[in-house]
């Protein structure tokens, strides 16, 4: 993944993680025009500053979205817009 954007992202302070859900994944010479749209969720370990896991949903489960916000409560993310 070279970046990242328009993406919920929360931290996990029970495991130490941040969390991310959606947003966008440009290449280095990508524009706008190219961007790809993400529906996954990356779980990124803080301790030892590695991606944990990724899980990609179909677009039948959940839509790929970007500028959206949300939140965290408990093991449940909410999305709102995008």
């Amino acid at each position: 993944m070279i970046g990242r954007t328009g993406a919920i992202t929360t931290f996990d302070h029970v495991n130490k993680n941040l969390i991310m859900f959606g947003g966008t994944n440009l290449g280095p010479h990508e524009g706008a025009k190219n961007r790809n749209l993400l529906n996954d969720i990356t779980i990124f370990d803080l301790r030892s500053m590695e991606m944990k896991s990724q899980h990609v949903f179909t677009e039948l489960n959940v839509k790929k979205r970007v500028n959206h916000c949300g939140f965290m409560i408990d093991d449940y993310i909410f999305s709102i817009g995008g």
